[in-house]
């Protein structure tokens, strides 16, 4: 049984030693939007790391001559890539399918040498505390983001290179099981979407007119605009100095994604940040498919940070029903939004409140929102437990970053 005393205490920058470990993605007059192509080799961007690992599903690519003039960004097996912006802690570790990728654009990549395990270092990065240190250190008001100056310094607790291995093989085996029940969430909500989208859309009159675009809409639905069906209110632009051990719940992005790790404001707030459970809120910056959009709060009491919307509905307009629509109508936003940032999509007010829907008459509101409500009871019960999952693994970190159980 080893003790504690055999844990170095270093940075990241000190442990990797050569500068060139630590690398920023190709700047905007290297990679240039004209240089994406239909097929090619894939550029790994931060919307691309999902879960501790890296999907091609909706990578971009360039050509294999384009990657060659790019050399320095290209990956090899056991990188680790990291988002710079949006979402702390985002990252994932390369695998032999994905070596020749190159490094995107929003992304930084660390080689990881013989003394830090490659798996462990993904795992540190993806801890919540690590994730807090990164939002802390992140620079920028409107968009922080990090760079390698900020990267090197990310302090490390190291224990000896094979306790390293199995502190990543535990942790591993926890995003498996994760990663599969994720899976059955996400078919529940497929089947979900798909009903919703017929109902929101035509519901059940048979008679409908055709709206320019070719959509069709019941005969005694109006078309409205998303700011004469609500009021929306931005959350406020919390410093780090605003914050306390206790007090209110900053509610963040992260934290509608499932994040119980909160940062606390003690002072007054406004009652326009003021957020109760049950409140419909819309993140207008976030990364796609992922953080993006509408949420109903199901957290504490809290605080609104900013880059959040609350939603209040007006009356006649049934909360629930109004979720599904800002729901359905996220991809659009998210399309409209490519142009800002390919790794973080941000979007005006206007580009929402502007966005004209079909609304149903308030019965028909009702009827799906029930329907709505059943379909969520269902994929509630699957979440519930991808969230003690989560927490588990949470646990499991703490006990294992800090040396308080030990894997020998």
């Amino acid at each position: 049984m080893t003790t504690k005393t055999d844990w170095l205490r270093t940075t990241l920058g000190d442990i990797v030693g050569d500068h060139k470990s630590l690398q920023t993605g190709p700047f905007g007059n290297q990679l240039k939007a004209a240089d994406y192509v239909t097929s090619g080799i894939p550029v790994v961007m931060p919307r691309d790391l999902l879960g501790g690992t890296i999907s091609q599903k909706k990578a971009a690519r360039i050509s294999v001559k384009k990657a060659q003039e790019l050399p320095m960004h290209r990956l090899r097996d056991g990188d680790i890539i990291l988002a710079r912006r949006g979402e702390m802690g985002r990252c994932a570790r390369v695998r032999p399918r994905e070596a020749g990728w190159i490094c995107g654009t929003g992304s930084l990549r660390i080689r990881p040498n013989g003394q830090i395990d490659g798996g462990f270092l993904t795992q540190y990065l993806r801890w919540s505390v690590t994730c807090e240190w990164l939002e802390d250190q992140a620079v920028g008001q409107t968009l922080p983001s990090l760079n390698t100056r900020i990267l090197a310094k990310v302090p490390l607790s190291l224990p000896p290179i094979r306790e390293q291995q199995r502190i990543a093989e535990i942790l591993e085996a926890t995003d498996g099981a994760i990663a599969s029940t994720r899976q059955v969430v996400a078919q529940i909500e497929r089947v979900r979407n798909g009903f919703l989208r017929q109902m929101l859309t035509r519901g059940s009159n048979s008679r409908c007119s055709e709206l320019p675009g070719g959509q069709l809409v019941p005969t005694d639905w109006q078309v409205r605009t998303i700011s004469s069906l609500c009021r929306m209110s931005n959350g406020h632009a919390f410093k780090a100095k605003d914050r306390s051990p206790k007090g209110w719940p900053i509610i963040r992005i992260r934290n509608l994604n499932g994040s119980r790790t909160f940062n606390y404001f003690s002072g007054h707030p406004s009652p326009r940040w003021i957020v109760n459970k049950g409140d419909l809120l819309f993140a207008w910056a976030g990364v796609k498919d992922s953080s993006f959009g509408p949420r109903i709060w199901s957290g504490p009491k809290g605080v609104l940070n900013q880059h959040i919307f609350r939603v209040e509905p007006h009356k006649h307009v049934v909360k629930e029903w109004l979720f599904e629509a800002l729901r359905l109508i996220t991809h659009k936003l998210e399309e409209r939004a490519q142009g800002f940032k390919a790794s973080l999509l941000h979007v005006r007010k206007a580009d929402i409140s502007e966005y004209r829907v079909p609304v149903p008459p308030l019965e028909v509101q009702k009827w799906i929102s029930t329907q709505s409500q059943e379909l969520a009871r269902v994929a509630r019960v699957e979440q519930s437990i991808l969230d003690s999952l989560m927490r588990l693994k949470q646990g499991l970190a703490k006990d294992l970053f800090t040396g308080s159980v030990r894997t020998a």
